[in-house]
Parts: structure tokens; sequence; C-alpha cells
């Protein structure tokens, strides 16, 4: 437990043992720096509502604070203040910083795929979801575009060069196009973009494409150019059925690779 105390005239009167190893600073050190909480708070701003918590509006429960240590590092500290007999505050705090970079850790494992770090399945698929709950009729700036690609003879990328190879190809396409993409399964995947319509969609599936051929995915001494099909559908009018939308955009997808490969097929252009 974290336990430090400061007077009226900011000269540190309590520092325990456990203070000076987490924050790396001496009681002898901090005292003899002018402004002791520029120390942990070089932002002023920030600095300033640590100053308000502690002497005009004292926390009762833990609040959670982002201070420095002495190396630079910064901490994630809950500290809570008690108001003593004499008017004086005892400041107490728990170090979690550990805990908290493991929570973003878990949340990131959570969320993405672990072969090529896009958005997994379930986390693309809950982006969609919130994307059609925030769209509407009247408000053209909502609408949106959902662009599902499909690597084109993934399995005999798989069959001639082996799965290692394979899953360099998945994350060599992710690397091309890395924003907001999220993986749904095997070679597929799913892009959401915001106030787009199908044929800037379909731009983008052709700067893509470009992307890949300009920046093939080396194999030792050889280069392995990767081409894929897309479907897209336009997403407005207050559509809310997510499944709806996926077998639009799937069959978008098919109707690409039924008819040749290499190409993105708009779904409104046959509904």
């Amino acid at each position: 437990v974290l336990m430090n105390a400061f007077d009226r005239h900011n000269r540190c009167v309590l520092w325990n043992a456990e203070c000076e190893k987490v924050f790396g600073w001496s009681m002898t050190e901090i005292d003899e720096h002018p402004d002791p909480l520029a120390l942990f708070y070089p932002d002023p701003e920030e600095r300033q509502r640590v100053q308000e918590s502690v002497r005009f509006a004292p926390l009762k429960d833990m609040y959670e604070w982002h201070p420095v240590r002495k190396d630079g590092t910064q901490l994630t500290i809950l500290w809570s203040n008690i108001l003593l007999p004499d008017n004086s505050i005892l400041n107490i705090g728990l170090d979690i910083t550990e805990r908290k970079k493991a929570e973003q850790q878990l949340t990131v494992k959570a969320t993405t795929d672990d072969l090529t770090g896009c958005l997994n399945r379930s986390t693309i698929l809950q982006q969609l979801k919130m994307a059609l709950a925030a769209s509407s009729p009247q408000d053209v700036s909502s609408h949106f575009c959902l662009l599902m690609f499909d690597l084109d003879y993934f399995k005999q990328i798989n069959d001639r060069w082996g799965h290692q190879v394979g899953d360099a190809a998945l994350i060599h396409f992710c690397d091309r196009i890395r924003e907001a993409l999220g993986r749904v399964g095997g070679e597929e995947f799913v892009l959401l973009l915001a106030r787009t319509d199908g044929m800037a969609a379909t731009l983008l599936s052709s700067r893509l494409r470009a992307a890949l051929i300009s920046k093939p995915l080396r194999v030792g001494d050889k280069t392995l150019v990767l081409s894929f099909s897309a479907g897209v559908v336009e997403v407005c009018q207050g559509q809310r059925d997510t499944s709806a939308i996926l077998m639009r955009a799937d069959k978008a997808l098919y109707d690409a690779k039924r008819t040749g490969r290499g190409k993105t097929v708009l779904a409104s252009d046959y509904l």
C-alpha cells in the first residue's frame, strides 16, 4: 500500500517504503524539488486536477491517476484521500499498473485474430451491428458500405507453397489493408467503410489490387502476387438485419468468383 502526505507548504511529511519502491524517488529527493507534484504529473492540467482533489475536494473513493515514476514510466495508481483530525490529508494508493496492462492484453486477445492481428469475427460483426444501430434513413452521413473479400485460389497456395506460406499470404494481405479490417473466417475478410457509396468502395478495391501487385509477397527468392474477389453492399435506409446484409455481400462475392475472380461486384447491381 502506498502512503504519503504533504503539508500546506507542499512539503512531503510522509513517504513510506512502498512509495519509494514504486516511484523511485526518496523523500529527500522529493523535498529538494520546488514543486514535488511536478515530478509525478508533468502535465500542468493534470497536476492542477490532482491538487484540487487533495486540497479542495478530497476523494473518499479510490480514483485512477496516471503519475510517472523516476525513470519516466507511466503508472496506473488508485488513490484515495483520508482527512485526518488535524485537517491534513493522508493519501493511500494501490499500484495497479501490471493489472491494467494484463487487462489491455486480454482485450486485444479477445477482439483480434491471432494470426493476422485483424479484428476477429465476433468483433467485426459487433461493429457492424453498432454501425447499423447508428445509421438513419434521414442522415446520409450515417450510410456506409460493407466490403467482403476472399483471397483467390487460396487452397492452391496452401497446396503448392505450404500452409506456412498460406499464413504469410493472409498476413501480407492484411498488411496492405490494415485499417478497420476484420477476418470473418478462413481467407475471408470484411471491411466497413463509413460514409462511402458502392462506387467509392469499388474504387478502393481497385487500389487494393494495385497495392498487392506493386508489393507482392516474397517467398525466398520468388514472389507471389495475391488477388482477391469482393462483394460490396451499400447499407442505408435504416437497414438493421445483419444476417441479410452479410448474405447479400456473400452473394455478390460468389458472383465475382463465379465470373472470373479478381473483380468486385456491387450487390445492388443485380438486386
